[in-house]
């Protein structure tokens, strides 16, 4: 499920070309993905960095290029990653919820791509023995980059016999919070910081 997920949540989101958010390519974005089976619920985090605000870390990081090795990319992806995942937490039924956030597995994560650096990063969280409880209410507060002009879009989705009761991202995108791919759709993205904390009920 988490692979199959992974997948199918990238793929359609950008489809097989990786498309960049479509606002100023200045900004940067954050685009979150919650997802809810019997089996899990899975959070996906998307930040894409401008490209030049990457290359000017890295400069100042490490200022001679010509010294510059494989783990010195490595630990900067690292970095970046850290950066993403410092600034998440998840909450169920109002309970903080301890989730090991790791890298995903795509070609895509961690280099450039249409003016932007993407990073991606996702979570997992399994039922206790009985099962989650319905309705179940996950709330994601996204607090990284928070001195960073940002575009920010979100996505929640139940797979059946769960559904999607209350989704506060609703009230900023509308119907747009309910469409997997908003690459190429303005109205999908909004600068409205709402969207930081997102607060999503489940029901079965």
């Amino acid at each position: 499920m988490f692979r199959w997920f992974i997948v199918a949540f990238w793929g359609a989101m950008w489809g097989l070309s990786v498309q960049a958010h479509p606002m100023d390519a200045t900004e940067f974005s954050l685009r979150s993905s919650v997802s809810l089976s019997d089996a899990e619920l899975m959070v996906v985090v998307v930040l894409e960095v401008p490209l030049n605000d990457v290359v000017v870390e890295f400069a100042r990081m490490y200022p001679d290029r010509n010294q510059v090795s494989e783990d010195d990319i490595e630990a900067f992806k690292e970095m970046q990653w850290k950066r993403l995942t410092d600034g998440l937490a998840l909450k169920i039924n109002s309970e903080t919820r301890e989730v090991t956030w790791s890298p995903l597995g795509s070609p895509i994560n961690g280099r450039a791509s249409e003016g932007f650096f993407v990073y991606m990063v996702g979570g997992r969280v399994v039922p206790s023995e009985g099962g989650f409880s319905s309705p179940l209410v996950v709330e994601l507060d996204n607090q990284a980059h928070i001195e960073a002009s940002m575009v920010l879009s979100a996505y929640a989705a139940g797979a059946a016999p769960w559904i999607v009761l209350e989704n506060n991202a609703l009230d900023v995108l509308g119907s747009r919070a309910e469409m997997v791919d908003v690459s190429e759709d303005p109205l999908g993205w909004t600068r409205d910081p709402a969207l930081r904390n997102l607060r999503i009920v489940f029901q079965r």
